[in-house]
């Protein structure tokens, strides 16, 4: 039975949204209803507008100093 309560709903709420919903333990189903999808992906016009509304699906990476790297390359935490 999945878990209820503060951020999670469980499986039997017919309307699933995804801030309420723990994606990692969730069911299939609820994870296509709560990212509103379905098996077989997002239509052309679907993805045109979340990458209009969210932006590309892209990690930045924080810019580190050589001497940072460095140290790290060595198992050293240092700042910055």
């Amino acid at each position: 039975m999945p878990e209820s309560g503060p951020g999670i709903q469980t499986a039997n709420t017919s309307s699933v949204v995804a801030s309420q919903v723990d994606l990692q333990k969730a069911e299939l189903g609820d994870v296509y209803s709560a990212l509103k999808t379905t098996p077989k992906g997002l239509t052309r016009s679907e993805a045109t507008a979340r990458l209009k509304q969210y932006g590309p699906n892209t990690i930045q990476e924080k810019e580190q100093s050589a001497l940072a790297r460095f140290f790290r390359f060595f198992g050293a935490p240092f700042p910055g």
